[in-house]
Formats: C-alpha cells, sequence, structure tokens
C-alpha cells in the first residue's frame, strides 16, 4: 500500500480529523482499489467508525475493486449507499 497517499501522512489533515471527533467517517471516490481503501484502512486502523458509499465509488479494474472491497469490510467497513445515508436520522 502506498503510504503517500494515506490522509494521516499530512499533519494538517490528521488535526482535523482529530479536531473534528466525528462519530462515522462516510468515504467515497474513485479509485476503489487504490484511494478509496487506502484512506478507509487508514481510517480503521485509528479506530474510526467508517462507511464506504458503494454508489459513489469507482474501480479502475472491477475485479480490484471488489477484492478491495472485500478487504475493507473484512478490516470492519459498513457498505452503505446514497439512500442509507439519505435516510438515516
Amino acid at each position: 500500500m502506498n503510504s503517500a497517499l494515506e490522509i494521516y501522512i499530512s499533519n494538517r489533515l490528521r488535526a482535523v480529523f482529530l479536531l473534528a471527533e466525528a462519530e462515522k467517517c462516510i468515504v467515497y471516490g474513485i479509485a476503489t482499489e487504490y484511494c478509496v481503501k487506502i484512506v478507509v484502512m487508514g481510517l480503521l486502523k485509528r479506530g474510526k467508525r467508517t462507511a464506504v458509499v458503494t454508489d459513489a465509488i469507482k474501480a479502475i479494474n472491477e475485479y480490484a475493486g471488489r477484492t478491495a472491497l472485500e478487504a475493507m469490510t473484512a478490516a470492519g467497513a459498513e457498505l452503505v449507499t446514497v439512500k442509507d445515508i439519505i435516510n438515516t436520522k
């Protein structure tokens, strides 16, 4: 895993997350098997409840994307949809 993409490399971003004290982190974006996975695994490693928005991500390679989602869920990430988030109270 390329640690240069890990959001916690940046002291400024680390400070934002520490100050935010979020109950849950919601992750979406492109390159599921790279950027999304690295961010999610970094958050989980630090004990953050983390959800991946499955209809707001896109893999470069379909197989690698599925494998990345399996790894994220095995590590404790929750898979959600945009509708799940909107309907959460």
